[in-house]
């Protein structure tokens, strides 16, 4: 069972991303993150669980990604 909700989870996303290149909207998955954090943050239901996250948004000339810098910040180092 859990290998077809991750299949159909990836499958979807896939589906999202051909979606946002089609309407240029940046789309990315996110690698890590607070399970817990996030079903507190949406209120998410504690028998249900996150398998697969994206984030989405437009690029502006006027922001910076902290990931493109030097030294890439993570998990809160």
């Amino acid at each position: 069972m859990l290998r077809d909700v991750l299949f159909r989870a990836s499958a979807a996303a896939q589906l999202l991303y051909l979606g946002a290149a089609w309407y240029q909207v940046a789309l990315t998955a996110v690698g890590g993150f607070d399970a817990q954090g996030l079903r507190e943050a949406a209120g998410i239901g504690a028998d249900e669980e996150v398998v697969y996250l994206l984030a989405l948004g437009v690029d502006g000339d006027d922001t910076e990604k902290i990931d493109r810098f030097a030294a890439a910040h993570a998990h809160g180092e």
